[in-house]
């Protein structure tokens, strides 16, 4: 048999045709979409006659290039031929009638498949075209060069009870084809894939519910990543793309192998890496953003290395949220701030207090606090947000000692400037405060506020009444062996009706000196004598005191007490609580 082709040229018609493979009434032939061809080259008409039968070879690739496809039937002149594939199998099996195999689906019949003899059913598209069933690469089937067959040197055997197609495979020949399993592929061997399938009944298909399917999949696989991708990591969103994608591609392959079933391949596992590509980049772009809120937040409070730590933070230990947090606060005040400015212009008062402010944020910022507010010459700083912090106590307690260190080697710059010498007051709380990003619509700040916070800010305040540089609370000082304690009172603080231990922290326990210790442990000899109520002994003792060391303020303050109230008779009601009033701020 020979083989044709229906030219792409519109009114070429050059040669004999076969006979049609099939005749249809016009009215049912124009219901089916084959492809209608208006130009053929076929075969001298002497040759044509000769042959059994014949069939065009003429293949179309699809927008890509590449060919997936190919006619068994096609339309010319009112009449429908068969492809040269489906003419040699029907040759080799005896000439068998061809028919259509139509369903009815609405107005029109829909082509499902074409019938061989009702031997074989050969699943087509609506317009007649099979899925090649590509078996492998080019050569799959022996090749046998036409030299050889005329030079008498090929082996007969191969020949017997065999299928012969004849065609080129030389580059300068022009039929070498882009077909799914390689760019280079002799036309002749696509046709020689089809026939083995016919042949063998095992043709490649795609049923009418496929397209269903399809869309069914794309649904199922793109709410399933949509759900999981934004939840997780992008190492897991990595792993899940890698097995969502794997486990499509062994459906595909295990439903192509045992079913002949041709269901998308490459749409659900390029959708499946567009999601994840795409959530990769959000998540980025969310991240970045993340990132520079947390900068625009905190970066004004709290060191660069803290602030890149709380993006890193895998625990969700930061929160913009309001939420309770034990935590450390620091207040810190210049005395005599109020004739100290008036002294001054205002270009040099703002100078001199950004220096005190810069030096003072440096070494909270280096004890990893965070800067609340500046209130004029005031500082509020916290420590235990917004990360945790399990030494917050220790960290202040350090901040505060060297705020106060910091400051005596400054005397020297400051003079030399022409600035006033500057002290300051320190007051320490720790306990429960309501920490966040508060505020209005207007202006927000990263703060903590409270009963405690409040308590914080009185104990500045008592630093100047006790003669000392930092006042800290109970809480502060519990668990704090690396510091040197002074007990100085037990007090009610104005606002609030509970008493609360105070104390100075000297200086870390390890610079105490056999000095400092022995005058602390005559203090609180004396102290504990007050707080016994022995009035003798403890105005003796803090007359000691206050003639051994008259620079502290604390020891004469204790002795003028004790004669106030030893001429008072304060009694058994008296519970060793001093209160606080305005009057003593």
């Amino acid at each position: 048999m020979l083989g044709y082709t229906f030219a792409a040229e519109t009114d070429v018609r050059v040669g004999t045709l076969p006979s049609p493979a099939l005749q249809l009434p016009a009215a049912q032939l124009d219901e089916l979409p084959f492809v209608e061809r208006t130009s053929y080259i076929g075969n001298l008409e002497r040759l044509q006659a000769a042959a059994d039968s014949g069939g065009f070879f003429s293949l179309q690739a699809d927008d890509d290039g590449i060919i997936r496809r190919a006619p068994l039937l096609t339309r010319y002149g009112g009449n429908i031929y068969a492809a040269l594939s489906l003419e040699v199998a029907r040759v080799y099996l005896g000439m068998p009638p061809l028919s259509l195999v139509l369903s009815e689906t609405g107005s029109r019949p829909i082509l499902e498949a074409v019938s061989v003899g009702g031997m074989l059913s050969l699943p087509t598209d609506d317009s007649g075209r099979v899925l090649v069933p590509f078996r492998g690469g080019a050569r799959s089937y022996r090749y046998v060069p036409a030299t050889d067959v005329l030079a008498d040197s090929a082996d007969p055997a191969w020949f017997k009870d065999a299928i012969v197609l004849i065609g080129t495979s030389a580059a300068g020949l022009v039929d070498l084809r882009a077909v799914p399993v390689q760019s280079v592929f002799p036309g002749v061997e696509v046709h020689a894939n089809i026939v083995t399938s016919i042949l063998d009944g095992e043709f490649p298909h795609e049923p009418d519910w496929v397209e269903g399917l399809n869309l069914g999949v794309l649904l199922a696989l793109g709410l399933l990543a949509s759900v999981l991708f934004p939840r997780m990591t992008a190492s897991g969103m990595l792993v899940a793309t890698v097995v969502l994608a794997a486990a499509y591609t062994g459906a595909w392959l295990w439903i192509w192998d045992r079913y002949a079933i041709n269901i998308a391949a490459a749409l659900p596992v390029l959708m499946v890496l567009g999601l994840s590509s795409l959530n990769m980049t959000w998540g980025f772009v969310t991240e970045r953003r993340a990132r520079q809120r947390l900068k625009d937040m905190f970066g004004q409070y709290v060191p660069r290395a803290v602030v890149e730590q709380i993006a890193e933070s895998k625990k969700n230990e930061t929160t913009f949220e309001g939420e309770t947090r034990e935590i450390t606060v620091l207040f810190a005040d210049i005395r005599g701030f109020t004739p100290l400015s008036e002294r001054m212009n205002a270009n040099e008062l703002k100078r001199m207090l950004n220096f005190y402010l810069t030096e003072m944020t440096s070494i909270v910022f280096d004890k990893r606090g965070t800067i609340d507010k500046y209130v004029g010459d005031m500082i509020m700083a916290f420590w235990g947000a917004p990360l945790p912090d399990a030494d917050q106590r220790g960290h202040a307690l350090d901040a505060a000692l060297t705020m106060v260190e910091r400051l005596e080697a400054l005397q020297p710059e400051l003079q030399a400037r022409g600035w006033p010498e500057i002290q300051a007051g320190i007051g320490l709380n720790t306990g429960n405060m309501n920490v966040g990003d508060m505020g209005s619509v207007y202006r927000r700040c990263y703060t903590v506020v409270g009963d405690a916070v409040n308590l914080g800010s009185r104990l500045e305040g008592l630093s100047k009444y006790y003669g000392v540089r930092v006042v800290a609370s109970e809480t502060t000082r519990q668990a704090q062996e690396d510091y040197f304690f002074r007990k100085l009172d037990v007090v009610r603080v104005k606002g609030k009706d509970e008493s609360v231990a105070i104390y100075e922290p000297l200086c870390r326990s390890s610079d105490a000196d056999a000095r400092l210790k022995s005058e602390i442990d005559a203090y609180h000899h004396a102290l504990d004598a007050y707080f016994r109520q022995d009035w003798d002994k403890a105005g003796r003792l803090f007359e000691s005191l206050a003639e051994q060391f008259p620079e502290t303020k604390l020891y004469s303050l204790y002795r003028d007490r004790v004669a106030s109230l030893a001429k008072s008779d304060a009694g058994i009601d008296w519970d060793g609580v001093f209160s606080h009033s305005l009057k003593w701020e």
